[in-house]
């Protein structure tokens, strides 16, 4: 997985490089289920034979609020078969119902299959974010959307 996050030429879309599997250890011990934070992240698996080929979560979770911002990549060789957007859609619906009903993504501008993922997870498109993201020192403009429990 690290090696997923920090490649920029397999992951263009991904504004968070972790700089090696240290540091995404780090990360993925920090979230877990059996304590409230700022954060949960799952594994995407292959069901064939458990590899793990991606993550999927929350982040910037507010629970006064009842907002979060979902989070997702992929490893390249597993795009085109809606594996994010099963995964995607299957958090989203775990989070409505604990309690959220605002779900939110950050999408940088350029990133069309990430913003198909959303789209087709029923996610509407809510505005353009100027200078957003910082990524590898350059601000790009990022779109946001939402899901809304109705």
């Amino acid at each position: 997985m690290a090696k997923l996050l920090a490649n920029r030429r397999g992951a263009p879309g991904i504004s968070w490089r972790p700089q090696g599997t240290e540091e995404l250890c780090e990360f993925v011990n920090s979230t877990n289920l059996h304590r409230r934070g700022p954060q949960v992240r799952f594994a995407i698996a292959r069901t064939a034979d458990d590899t793990i080929v991606g993550s999927v979560g929350f982040h910037s979770i507010s629970m006064t609020h009842r907002s979060a911002e979902v989070a997702y990549d992929l490893h390249p060789d597993e795009w085109g078969r809606g594996l994010a957007t099963a995964a995607c859609r299957s958090v989203v619906g775990w989070a409505m119902t604990q309690g959220l009903t605002r779900i939110q993504a950050t999408v940088l501008s350029g990133n069309q299959p990430s913003l198909r993922v959303l789209e087709r997870s029923g996610f509407e498109f809510e505005g353009h974010l100027r200078k957003y993201r910082w990524v590898e020192g350059i601000a790009h403009d990022a779109l946001m959307y939402s899901y809304v429990q109705t």
